[in-house]
């Protein structure tokens, strides 16, 4: 058993509350952690758990300066479960872009090559990475996104939530529907054929693209409409398009991770060194991107205590409601967690890890069966029909058109 303090709550989703957390060991030894309280009705759900734990066993051997890191997870005296993580003191991209809009400014040129090559990296680690045994993990984020970048007082930036879990929870809510953010998804998601690493690449590309050129691509349309763009995106323009003091060689750059075709895509190993290799040869720059990143973030952290400030209209305000996410100085701030065995037993011969591959390959296997079923087909399912995808045999889907296509 391993004792935590929880501190603040600082966020909640459809999958957990965050909380922002330290564990206490032995000898006064405390280390910051943001730990994930899973929501009940998940902690409940045998397929759900036998999944996060899976994952949280691959993903703790992702071991990289540019990735959260997984420190445990496991069950609580409440027998709910939690994930217990690296903190990041700052914000995630997405509140930094909307702190920026609503002041009318840009990321610095410099610094945005510099945040891009940073995800990058962490990509081709997590894209190239094996397991104990030496065979390749084959994993793909999936959901690289605004909200998943993160960005810290120190300069450092990271990228968390690969979201195998997370799509298993969107799945009791939206069926075979396409899961993640539609605005920065690939156009193979968004036709839900497989993915690969190159898939991430794409998401990449949108990220670089709206921290160049100021403005969203996909992110300010309706998720329909984002979808049918994202699904042929032969007209998204150049960069040099929005801001004519951008350069063809960023033109192309940019272009190349936003390709219709994932084969033409470069590796993320290799967008993030031309990007690197570019702001390198910048002749003029910020300075050290930790000091510029810490402004940024303090003006985010402004516009949020401004958005929240509400004006003072009778001598006595009226007592606030109480929101999911505010932190409740009574409840117990003390938790114990035991560690869950499937995450902690040792793997000399790779066994628990190729077993925690086969929990997450049986779900990539159900979501793709689920993506090909009818709405009439998944109504079946969830009204007491058979229990598993695979015993409703998808209709017959007209071949796709293998043909290449030429960007306009």
């Amino acid at each position: 058993m391993t004792r935590y303090e929880l501190l603040d709550r600082i966020g909640v989703g459809g999958m957990a509350e965050i909380f922002r957390g330290k564990a206490v060991a032995a000898g006064g030894f405390e280390k910051p952690v943001a730990i994930k309280r899973i929501l009940p009705h998940l902690s409940q759900d045998t397929r759900f758990v036998e999944l996060l734990i899976a994952e949280a066993k691959v993903l703790s051997l992702l071991k990289h300066r540019n990735i959260v890191q997984i420190f445990d997870v496991g069950l609580g005296d409440d027998q709910q479960y939690f994930l217990v993580m690296e903190y990041v003191d700052g914000k995630d991209l997405g509140a930094i872009q909307r702190g920026l809009e609503t002041r009318r400014k840009r990321m610095p040129f410099d610094l945005a090559l510099h945040v891009g090559a940073e995800i990058c990296e962490a990509l081709e680690h997590a894209h190239s990475a094996r397991a104990p045994d030496g065979k390749a993990m084959s994993l793909v984020h999936r959901d690289v996104s605004p909200s998943n970048v993160l960005l810290s007082r120190a300069g450092e930036i990271k990228l968390t939530d690969f979201g195998i879990a997370k799509r298993a929870e969107q799945e009791q809510t939206s069926g075979g529907a396409v899961k993640g953010k539609f605005a920065y998804i690939s156009p193979e998601q968004a036709r839900n054929e497989p993915v690969d690493p190159r898939s991430d690449v794409f998401s990449v590309g949108i990220l670089l693209w709206e921290l160049i050129c100021n403005r969203r691509l996909f992110s300010g349309m309706s998720d329909m409409e984002a979808l049918r763009a994202v699904r042929d995106p032969t007209k998204i323009q150049r960069p040099s398009e929005i801001d004519p003091r951008l350069t063809p060689e960023l033109d192309a750059l940019v272009m190349s991770a936003l390709d219709p075709e994932r084969a033409r895509r470069p590796t993320a190993g290799m967008l993030g060194a031309k990007i690197r290799a570019m702001r390198y040869a910048l002749e003029v720059t910020v300075g050290d991107p930790a000091t510029e990143l810490a402004k940024i973030i303090e003006t985010a952290e402004q516009v949020e205590r401004q958005s929240v400030q509400v004006p003072v209209v009778a001598a006595v305000a009226p007592a606030r409601p109480r929101m999911a996410f505010d932190h409740d100085a009574s409840e117990a701030t003390v938790i114990r967690i035991r560690t869950a065995d499937a995450f902690s037993m040792r793997d000399k011969d790779g066994t628990g890890m190729a077993a925690a591959r086969q929990v997450i390959d049986r779900f990539e296997e159900e979501e793709t069966r689920l993506a090909q079923l009818t709405s009439e087909q998944l109504q079946m399912l969830r009204s007491g029909g058979p229990r598993d995808s695979s015993d409703v045999q998808p209709l017959p889907r007209r071949p796709a058109d293998r043909r290449p296509r030429r960007p306009t």
